[in-house]
């Protein structure tokens, strides 16, 4: 058997030194592209929420004998056959995928619906709108660009091809 010598046990303080750095290196590098996947999922999320909203709102309108559209998410989350499935609520405002979606009904032919991020940055960067024209709209602004119908009054908004 090879005897050892007392100095060539284990790892030396410089080279766990250096494994700390190169994992702090990654960490560093690592972490920001996280947050920003995220990020971009949940922009993701959000239009196809979006989209699916305003499917299920033209739905309901269409099957209405004077059409109008819903007063609130209840409507579409309640009836029989339901327009949206039970996660929207019930309510004027709920939230899903880092933001929170607000219903305006402005009027029986008008109604726009605003997505924010719940944390802005943190959650979403932008702001999304859908009204009675079916169109998106984004804002890059996180919150307070889009208040009423129509979407496009938004500040700074614009439409997602």
């Amino acid at each position: 058997m090879k005897a050892f010598r007392k100095n060539q046990l284990g790892f030396t303080l410089v080279e766990i030194m250096i494994v700390v750095a190169v994992i702090g290196v990654l960490a560093t590098v690592a972490i920001p592209a996280l947050l920003r996947s995220r990020v971009n999922a949940n922009e993701s999320a959000v239009k196809a929420n979006l989209q699916t909203l305003s499917s299920g709102v033209e739905s309901y309108r269409s099957a209405q004998a004077t059409p109008a559209y819903p007063s609130n998410f209840g409507d579409l989350t309640t009836s029989s056959p339901a327009y949206l499935d039970s996660t929207w609520g019930t309510g004027m405002t709920t939230t899903k995928s880092g933001y929170t979606f607000t219903y305006v009904p402005t009027s029986s032919v008008i109604y726009a619906a605003i997505a924010e991020p719940s944390q802005a940055g943190i959650t979403g960067n932008n702001s999304y709108c859908v009204d009675e024209t079916a169109q998106i709209w984004v804002s890059a602004t996180s919150s307070g660009a889009f208040t009423a119908s129509p979407c496009s009054g938004g500040t700074g908004a614009a439409t997602i091809a």
